[in-house]
């Protein structure tokens, strides 16, 4: 292994997975309804997490995604 090698674990991994599967939800959702349409709320539902959590993956809010 290189020194500059990052090992992950598997709250890294986890982490990762949610924040992919709010992206996927957000582009549904965008698709769908169109940007100004789609609610933050609405992107976390879809995806059964807790509303306030978004913005642990997404401090800057909507204008990340």
């Amino acid at each position: 292994m290189k020194s500059n090698d990052i090992k992950l674990t598997n709250r890294d991994l986890q982490a990762i997975e949610r924040r992919n599967q709010l992206l996927e939800s957000a582009k549904e959702l965008f698709a769908s309804n169109g940007y100004h349409a789609t609610t933050t709320r609405q992107i976390t539902k879809n995806i059964g997490m807790a509303d306030g959590l978004i913005y642990h993956y997404f401090p800057d809010g909507k204008n990340k995604f």
